[in-house]
This record gives structure tokens, C-alpha cells and sequence, in this order.
């Protein structure tokens, strides 16, 4: 199972963009800047964490500073 969520700064998940079963290969996601109810996030710094199915998981911080599509490839 893949996860890839977002995080806020406080460690809350704000938004989960994937959480599914997949075989390895590329995969590209586009997080809008919302949260899980569909509402514009605040400009802030959020964490981006990937848990696969070994058990790895990578977390990278950011500053969100403006409405922008973030790609993310896995």
C-alpha cells in the first residue's frame, strides 16, 4: 500500500493524496493546495510523507506560499 499525505506543521494530516495498493513504477499526483474538506489551506509549512509497502517512508518539509499545482512523482 502507497500513502502520500500532507502534513502541517503541528504533524496534523491535512490531506490525504494517495493511499492505495500499486506495483512499483512511476506514479504523478497533483496536490491542489486544500485540505481533505475541499478549503484553501493557509500559507504555512507542510510535510509531505510517502510510506510504501517495505515500511519506508520519506518526509519532505515545504513552504506553501501561494496557491501553485505541486507535482509529485513517487
Amino acid at each position: 500500500m502507497l500513502e502520500l499525505a500532507i502534513y502541517d506543521i503541528a504533524g496534523s494530516r491535512v490531506r490525504n493524496l494517495m493511499q492505495e495498493k500499486a506495483s512499483a513504477g512511476r506514479f504523478s499526483l497533483i496536490w491542489d493546495g486544500c485540505d481533505e474538506d475541499g478549503a484553501m489551506l493557509p500559507q504555512g509549512v507542510y510535510f509531505v510523507r510517502l510510506r510504501t509497502p517495505e515500511g519506508e517512508q520519506t518526509t519532505l518539509g515545504f513552504k506553501f506560499i501561494q496557491r501553485v499545482n505541486m507535482k509529485v512523482w513517487l
